[in-house]
């Protein structure tokens, strides 16, 4: 598998939407129109997955990749999609011991802050801050990463109190936004390569990632 993805890595990169290219599309928006053709509703969806690997054979390495969740070893990517389960970033695949609020600081899913002008005219900058990002209660904490757009998260119950009426609405009706970018990690998953335990060298890992999910943006785009 790893040997047949070298040979057909150059050719299958040019002809699919890969997060890569979308990321970058999106960075190099002309205008709000197209933003938010791009990125409908203007509404980002973030959410962190992990996939199995076997059991790194130094100490070391075994350590960092045991996901103490999940119980097992792991590597651990976080996707940013849209609405319509288009992915329009992937982070560095990681260790599966590592947070996802951690990955999220490390790899935010920028877009442009600032539009440019067209034909004379300064583009409202405050229209970006309708930019909006979307994570479950392991992304508390994401506004102040991105301070300049809105943020929903997941509330999270504190120790020794109950979730509210409205706090249990709240996360019930982001729910059931979210659960788009979960479709999306889902059909990733679908192809085996990815949704099975990872067999392929790990420094390979986010070659084969981007092609499955340039893939899964063929589908839906």
């Amino acid at each position: 598998m790893s040997r047949d993805i070298s040979y057909l890595e150059p050719v299958v990169r040019e002809c699919i939407p890969l997060p890569t290219k979308m990321h970058a599309a999106a960075n190099n928006i002309q205008s709000i129109e197209a933003l938010e053709a791009m990125i409908p509703g203007l509404a980002v969806l973030v959410d962190a997955s992990e996939q199995p690997i076997y059991r790194p054979q130094d100490d070391e390495t075994q350590k960092k990749h045991y996901s103490g969740k999940a119980k097992r070893h792991a590597m651990k990517t976080q996707y940013a999609t849209t609405y319509d389960g288009v992915i329009l970033q992937t982070s560095t695949a990681v260790e599966g011991s590592k947070h996802d609020f951690a990955i999220f600081k490390e790899s935010v899913p920028t877009f442009p802050e600032n539009l440019p002008h067209e034909q004379g005219i300064a583009f409202d900058r405050q229209f970006l801050r309708l930019l909006k990002y979307l994570g479950d209660s392991a992304y508390v904490g994401m506004e102040k990463i991105v301070s300049q757009q809105i943020s929903h998260v997941s509330r999270k119950r504190k120790p020794g109190k109950k979730l509210t009426p409205a706090e249990k609405e709240y996360n019930k009706a982001l729910a059931k936004i979210r659960i788009r970018v979960e479709h999306a990690i889902r059909r990733v998953k679908v192809f085996r390569v990815m949704g099975d335990r990872y067999r392929n060298p790990r420094k390979k890992y986010m070659i084969i990632n981007d092609i499955v999910c340039g893939l899964v943006n063929m589908m839906r785009l």
